[in-house]
């Protein structure tokens, strides 16, 4: 081995202190923190942005193939789509990254909350990642040092080992009192339909809402085609102190739909 100079070993110490030092600066950027899902409500999640905006996450999917995690959500406040937001994640090593750019997409209809005197609306959001990332929750906030008060987990999409060719992606089915999206026989006929022609599956979302269930017939039917019909518990957002309309479940059509073809877009052509 050659003798090195001194000059040049001084050279190469500086280096690698620099290295040390640009290290510690990028770790300092991420602060390691405690995960308690159990202190966040699944079906009501709230994060006040201002005195007068309150967004609720509702879902979120991590879309690999752009390295983006998309955040559906709901948002009461005026009927304005000035509304910016910040996403902090908690990656798989526990670290928690704020990622401030973000791009988000304002769906129809509006659902007005008389009660509330607010107006419902529903958005994706979607915030750039790192390859290396692997993010498992995300978090919304209005600016990056507000205290967190929602926590979504992530549903990545993976590209599975057999691709088909066509799926239908439909809107919630449900039922009140005065009014039903649906018909057992015309549902029934609509099935069989779509597998004469060529479907390879369809994916129902249902709500929960004890008071717009479907009827046990009509659940023994999707359930009986388990093989061609996927059947999902559909994300919805009313205040808890608010009675079920069919307005505030017809403000996530868009939403759930679009989540719909996102999270099976890898699974078929």
């Amino acid at each position: 081995m050659g003798y090195i100079p001194f000059s040049m070993r001084r050279f190469q110490w500086r280096n690698v202190i620099v290295l040390l030092i640009i290290a510690i600066i990028l770790l300092s950027k991420q602060k390691k923190i405690i995960i308690k899902i159990a202190d966040f409500n699944p079906n009501f999640q709230t994060q006040a942005i201002n005195a007068n905006i309150s967004i609720h996450p509702l879902s979120a999917v991590y879309d690999i193939r752009y390295h983006e995690v998309v955040v559906f959500l709901a948002k009461s406040g005026p009927n304005r789509d000035n509304t910016e937001f910040t996403c902090r994640f908690i990656l798989r090593n526990k670290l928690s990254k704020i990622v401030k750019k973000s791009k988000i997409t304002w769906f129809r209809p509006v659902h007005y909350s008389n009660k509330h005197d607010v107006y419902i609306k529903t958005a994706e959001i979607r915030c750039i990642v790192e390859p290396l990332d692997d993010p498992m929750y995300v978090s919304l906030m209005g600016w990056s040092e507000q205290a967190i008060t929602n926590l979504i987990e992530i549903e990545k999409i993976e590209r599975p080992m057999k691709i088909m060719d066509l799926a239908i992606c439909t809107s919630t089915l449900y039922s009140l009192s005065n009014q039903s999206s649906t018909n057992f026989y015309r549902l029934l006929e609509w099935i069989e339909y779509n597998k004469l022609i060529g479907v390879d599956h369809i994916f129902v979302e249902v709500t929960d809402i004890p008071e717009m269930r479907l009827d046990k017939i009509t659940t023994n039917l999707l359930h009986s085609y388990k093989d061609f019909v996927t059947v999902k518990k559909a994300p919805h957002f009313r205040y808890p102190d608010e009675a079920p309309s069919w307005s505030s479940v017809q403000c996530l059509q868009v939403l759930i739909i679009n989540k719909c073809f996102l999270v099976n877009s890898l699974k078929f052509r």
